[in-house]
């Protein structure tokens, strides 16, 4: 079983350690898991870096770590950061109901979030609802301009609307992180099993109702899932994959992951210091030497100037990033 919707850190008045929400994951059958932590809502990037780091520690191959953006992070250097912290990041979260105005479609923010996806090939998790700013439709233009990202439309609200994005554009997918069972029956009955990923958003229940067991509340989870979904959509529910994980540790050499992610925030900064025709490229010749460089020979060929580098990483693990601008022929 895999839960792509879980939560650790600080919820209000209650706190929930890496240690903590294994041991309620563990209880209940959970293999693998998806991963973010409310702290972030605190803006206290140190903490929310320190308990993904240990997560990742302790639970070795098995979370899927979530990276939830702040619209801040991209102005501040916090989504560099968090980037570069060497947490091997597996999907990008953005939450409109805290953020109702920083999110809206059509908006620069959503448009940076929404490539940083895509360069390094994550899914978007976004939060849906009923309130101002999360209505699933709000983000279908950038859904359908952007065939190549996968969006998860987490809790799935509005029910209508949801199904409706579904079965239009093949990239977009739900979970039933406080879902009704009714309405993960109803994505059943309209064929859309394979692409119903689920989650639950433990431990959050626990601020909402403190006298039930968050174990016992899984557990009722699951039998209420199985009393309205047949044996074979329970399975397929259960098991969704969206992508294969390989967590490497303790290496010396710069994993490609890596490297894309700072192509990508290269990038957003390139196309805000040039405009939208920059495009940044890995130097293939020597590091800071620019006379006879072999990249930007090539780019020159192709009509465009050299205009900024920037490098990343240290020691014999340094790279160099350079920025080209489309010249325009007159």
């Amino acid at each position: 079983m895999i839960d792509y919707h879980t939560h650790i850190g600080q919820f209000y008045d209650i706190y929930t350690s890496p240690s903590e929400l294994i041991r309620v994951l563990d209880s209940v059958g959970v293999k693998r898991f998806a991963c973010s932590s409310t702290t972030i809502c605190e803006g206290n990037y140190d903490k929310v870096l320190s308990e993904m780091s240990e997560l990742v520690h302790i639970s070795e191959n098995r979370v899927f770590p979530v990276l939830w953006i702040l619209p801040q992070m991209l102005s501040d250097d916090g989504l560099l950061r968090f980037i570069n912290s060497g947490i091997p990041w597996r999907m990008l979260k953005i939450h409109p109901q805290l953020h109702p105005l920083s999110w809206q479609c059509g908006s620069r923010n959503l448009q940076k979030v929404v490539r940083l996806a895509k360069h390094l090939n994550l899914p978007l998790l976004i939060h849906t609802g009923e309130s101002p700013g999360c209505y699933p439709s709000l983000f279908e233009r950038a859904i359908r301009h952007n065939p190549a990202v996968t969006f998860i439309l987490a809790h799935g609200r509005p029910l209508d609307e949801t199904i409706s994005l579904m079965q239009k554009y093949p990239n977009v997918l739900t979970d039933t992180a406080f879902m009704p069972v009714e309405h993960i029956a109803k994505f059943c009955h309209f064929g859309l099993a394979h692409r119903v990923l689920w989650g639950t958003d433990v431990p959050i229940q626990r601020y909402y109702n403190r006298k039930e067991d968050i174990m016992t509340y899984y557990k009722k989870r699951l039998c209420g899932l199985r009393d309205v979904v047949s044996n074979e959509h329970y399975e397929i529910i259960m098991s969704n994959i969206i992508y294969n994980v390989q967590i490497v540790k303790n290496s010396n050499i710069m994993d490609n992951t890596f490297i894309c992610a700072m192509l990508a925030m290269h990038t957003l900064a390139a196309k805000e210091a040039f405009g939208a025709n920059a495009v940044v490229a890995l130097n293939a010749g020597e590091l800071g030497v620019y006379e006879n460089n072999p990249t930007i020979i090539e780019y020159e060929q192709k009509g465009y100037k050299f205009c900024d580098a920037n490098m990343f990483g240290e020691g014999l693990e340094r790279m160099e990033t350079l920025t080209f601008q489309k010249v325009n022929k007159s």
